[in-house]
This record gives structure tokens, C-alpha cells and sequence, in this order.
């Protein structure tokens, strides 16, 4: 993942169906220790399993939502909720199968909008952050 500049990825199954999410921060922040102080072993015995999110515990935004959402309200809802990441599910038309639109990050909104999203900061409006200098 460092080596390709990747944060994110999509866990699948055999079938190709989204199990969860691994991203950067399960693996560089706490969550390692955490599972290793309370079960004991080295770091190089974790498994992906051990670390990702699981696919109940992902933000799903809708479709709907994401078109008449402002990117104040993108941001504050991944604040909310403590998540860097935040899926948009839609519906394959020609097999009816499930998958992923897109992915909304802070990061990516960052840098996309060349923003300084600050963490510590609660998210406002769009308007509001443009108004600031354009520091969220």
C-alpha cells in the first residue's frame, strides 16, 4: 500500500463480494496493538481479517444523498461517524448485483478542492470554509 500511495482497499470474498475494508489506518494506527495487547502474538501473525472493517460497519452513502449533499456535509458526516472512508453503493442495471460507485475520503476532498481539511476542526458548509480561506 505505501508503495503504491494507496490508503484504501476493498476486501472481497471468493465471489467477488465486498467483506470489508482495509485501510492505512487499520493498519498504522492503534487497532494493531489493541488486538495484540488483548490476544497476545507478534505483528507479522495479524491477518487482514484481524484489522479491516467489516462490511456491517461501513458508512454507505446513498446515491440520492451524495447528489443533494454539499462537500460541508460530506466531510461532517465522516466526522461523525470517526470514518476516512465512506462508500457510495449502486446497483449494477444489467446484472442487478451490488457495487461500489465511488469512495469519499477527506484526504481526496483535500486534495481534489485544494483544501486543509483539520481533523480537530467540526465541518462546516461549503460557503463557510470557502469564506476562511478555504481551511476546514
Amino acid at each position: 500500500m505505501i508503495k503504491r500511495g494507496i490508503r484504501i482497499l476493498l476486501v472481497c470474498d471468493a465471489d467477488d463480494n465486498i467483506i470489508g475494508l482495509l485501510t492505512s489506518r487499520d493498519i498504522a494506527g492503534d487497532k494493531p496493538h489493541r488486538i495484540l495487547a488483548k490476544a497476545g502474538g507478534v505483528r507479522e501473525d495479524l491477518r487482514v481479517s484481524d484489522v479491516m472493517t467489516l462490511r456491517p460497519k461501513l458508512e454507505l452513502l446513498s446515491m440520492e444523498d451524495i447528489q443533494r449533499a454539499r462537500v460541508g456535509d460530506l466531510i461532517a458526516t465522516l466526522r461523525q461517524v470517526d470514518r476516512q472512508h465512506a462508500l457510495v453503493p449502486d446497483r449494477d442495471p444489467e446484472t442487478g448485483k451490488s457495487a461500489v460507485r465511488g469512495i469519499f475520503s477527506p484526504s481526496q476532498i483535500s486534495l481534489r478542492l485544494g483544501l486543509n481539511i483539520d481533523p480537530s476542526r467540526q465541518a462546516t458548509l461549503y460557503a463557510d470554509f470557502e469564506n476562511a480561506g478555504g481551511t476546514l
